[in-house]
């Protein structure tokens, strides 16, 4: 180039060399600047010259997915390029994206392929595309310290699921109750008597699920027995007077007595007899088919005692020296309802003080007879004494009606 007083020469960067012209092929945004020296040496100030270069190559178009993505959740779709600010890029999409770069939101159903044809101003067109895959469900899995059991009946589950990309974060329990719980380990008490499906959802921290709902796992629990007895006498006199039980339980089928002597009984109503004076508590557990059982309980008081009649009626035919049958209920003899004595004495007097009847023998009581004779109709007296067999002594003093 020539100007002014004499010819230019023209220094270039980049290792262009010299000379006003100069054919470059940049591969990418480039800046050149030039330097003219005059005649005498003396340099311009430089120029500078920017070019921008439109280009697009495969490994300037990435597309990009949220994958693997749980089953039911959606993920992002989007290209990103790396051209220059310069360009203008059109982008075309399969399975109905579009248009621009994204991010788009997608929801696929199954495994899913999406992808994008990038084109610049030059009609350069680059392709890429990204599959959208699924995490499996997380594997619901538990197991129970015991899967039945009587009333009430209390079931530790133990959780033992497992995840193949994520990590199980919660973890809901319903237990066919009515009751749940987000425990990851947790205790339940059942308290009715029923068959209960149990299920568990396990989250992960992506938030993935999975449960059993379709194959619950099943509790059983058992109703107890309802125990009930009653006596016909809560205090008895020994050694004859038997305890006689009244089996009142509902849902049972066998029975364990206990009646805290060292004896015991499985029959459903049970006869007792006490020998040894003293407070005892019968204790009857009743149980069901499953072995599921309730308790009852009644307190005997054993001891011993004498008592008289205040009246009999005498007769002759009937006197047989004094002796008398217990189950005969004529009252033909004057005698002691007496349990457990050991030694008796027994006087009976007339209103003179007349000693009229005399024994030893608690067996042969008073025929209302004196010397062969019966007695006329009166209030006679009667005193005795008895020692019982746990060495208590007892004196009673009472008068009888003899009736003719």
């Amino acid at each position: 180039a020539t100007g002014g007083a004499g010819s230019y020469i023209f220094y270039w960067s980049d290792g262009l060399g010299l000379g006003p012209v100069k054919i470059v092929f940049p591969q990418s945004d480039v800046e050149y600047s030039v330097i003219a020296y005059d005649a005498n040496g003396c340099p311009s100030l430089p120029d500078t010259a920017m070019i921008n270069v439109l280009y697009l190559n495969p490994q300037n178009v990435a597309l990009n997915a949220t994958t693997p993505i749980c089953p039911g959740n959606t993920s992002l779709v989007y290209v990103s390029t790396g051209v220059s600010a310069f360009d203008t890029l059109s982008y075309s999409w399969n399975n109905g994206l579009g248009p621009g770069p994204g991010a788009f939101v997608v929801s696929p159903l199954t495994e899913t392929t999406y992808a994008v044809t990038v084109t610049n101003s030059c009609g350069v067109s680059v392709t890429d595309s990204v599959t959208v895959t699924f995490k499996p469900f997380p594997i619901v899995s538990f197991y129970t310290g015991t899967d039945q059991g009587c009333l009430p009946l209390s079931v530790s589950f133990n959780d033992n699921s497992t995840t193949t990309f994520d990590q199980i974060t919660s973890w809901h329990w319903t237990f066919g109750d009515g009751y749940e719980s987000y425990d990851q380990n947790p205790v339940h008490e059942f308290l009715s008597a029923d068959t209960f499906l149990v299920s568990l959802e396990v989250t992960t921290n992506t938030g993935c699920t999975g449960n059993n709902a379709g194959s619950p796992e099943s509790v059983i629990a058992f109703a107890n027995p309802e125990a009930s007895f009653s006596v016909n006498s809560t205090t008895v006199f020994i050694p004859n007077d038997p305890v006689i039980t009244v089996n009142s339980s509902v849902g049972a089928t066998s029975f364990l007595w206990n009646f805290s002597d060292g004896t015991t009984s499985t029959q459903i109503n049970p006869v007792h007899t006490y020998q040894v004076m003293g407070d005892y508590v019968i204790t009857m557990v009743a149980y069901n088919y499953e072995g599921c059982s309730d308790t009852a309980s009644v307190s005997i008081l054993a001891s011993s005692d004498i008592q008289f009649p205040n009246a009999f009626t005498p007769d002759e035919n009937h006197a047989q020296g004094g002796s008398y049958d217990i189950n005969d209920y004529h009252n033909y003899i004057f005698y002691p309802f007496a349990k457990g004595v050991t030694e008796f004495k027994m006087t009976i007097f007339n209103r003179w003080g007349e000693i009229v009847f005399e024994t030893n023998d608690i067996t042969i009581g008073w025929d209302g007879s004196y010397r062969g004779e019966l007695c006329e109709q009166d209030v006679y007296i009667y005193k005795a004494s008895a020692t019982f067999i746990d060495g208590r002594k007892s004196e009673k003093t009472g008068d009888v009606l003899l009736l003719r």
